[in-house]
């Protein structure tokens, strides 16, 4: 990871990859933050390690980095770069919007991590999936060239670590065919959701629920081209498939009904979109509703 800005969310997320002694010493870190600052004391006594107590970061001193590093065999930083990038990997867990901020601070050592993985040719799934994560958020924040790089990276070495037919290679190809989408190139896009697509169809069940989600891909990626003609049986595969795998009332099934009333109202058929909103509504109120009752 990067020596300068390591949150202490990163170093709380990912303890349990640090090794046995590290591991041990930070088990109780998220109950007790104070613990790290007694852990490092030492260090930070003589500014070897600085803190922030504002941002709750570490930096760790050029010094001491040269000096680890060079008393370190081949082996050993093999060992540390891929605990890192384990570590890296648990803390960039969630790229919802209520944690962008955390993202964001992650984002200099997942870039770090990119490059290790790179040039000691790192090919775990928490290496990928890592890679994939980050592009997603990219993806998310409308920084695509930055977000493009990372996805190809998880794709390539996906498809040579997995094969071409493997179920994390279609996450790969799904997230970069929505990266695609976002930046216009539909052509390019496509050919990613459609591969993807088979593979799912494939290996999983045909009404399994990540076909649906293939499924509305390619809907929304013709509808947004106006091929309303060619949307419409990808809105209502992935509706049914939805339907019968999650049942009537599960989310993603109301994201596909307003999706599908979308293009309904494109081609003039108000009457039945005025239904799909209904139903779409339906669901999130009730799911607002199982929400509230589960905080209660």
């Amino acid at each position: 990871m990067n020596p300068f800005s390591i949150p202490l969310e990163l170093i709380a997320a990912g303890a349990t990859e640090l090794g046995p002694i590290l591991s041990v010493a930070l088990v109780n870190i998220e109950s007790d933050p104070v613990a790290l600052d007694e852990l490092l004391e030492p260090l930070t006594q003589y500014s070897l390690i600085r803190r922030n107590s504002t941002s709750r970061t570490y930096s760790i001193h050029r010094m001491v980095q040269a000096v680890l590093k060079d008393g370190m065999d081949t082996d050993t930083r093999r060992l540390w770069i891929e605990r890192a990038v384990r570590a890296v990997n648990r803390a960039f867990s969630d790229t919802d919007f209520s944690n962008w901020s955390l993202c964001e601070s992650l984002l200099s050592h997942v870039q770090t991590c990119a490059e290790l993985i790179e040039k000691w040719i790192l090919e775990s799934q928490e290496a990928t999936r890592l890679l994939d994560q980050a592009g997603g958020y990219l993806c998310e924040r409308a920084r695509f060239v930055e977000a493009e790089e990372l996805c190809k990276q998880s794709l390539e070495i996906r498809e040579k670590t997995l094969g071409q037919d493997h179920l994390d290679v279609a996450d790969s190809l799904n997230n970069l065919g929505v990266l695609y989408h976002d930046q216009g190139k539909y052509d390019e896009a496509e050919q990613l959701h459609k591969r993807a697509l088979e593979i799912r169809k494939k290996v999983l069940k045909p009404d399994h629920p990540d076909v649906a989600n293939n499924l509305n891909n390619l809907a929304l990626l013709y509808h947004k081209q106006g091929k309303y003609i060619k949307a419409k049986p990808f809105y209502i595969q992935a509706i049914k498939i939805t339907e019968k795998s999650l049942g009537q009332n599960h989310p993603d099934l109301a994201t596909f009904l307003k999706n599908y009333a979308g293009l309904l109202r494109k081609i003039n058929w108000n009457r039945e979109a005025v239904k799909m909103e209904a139903r779409a509504k339906a669901i999130r109120a009730k799911q607002k509703q199982a929400s509230k009752v589960a905080k209660n």
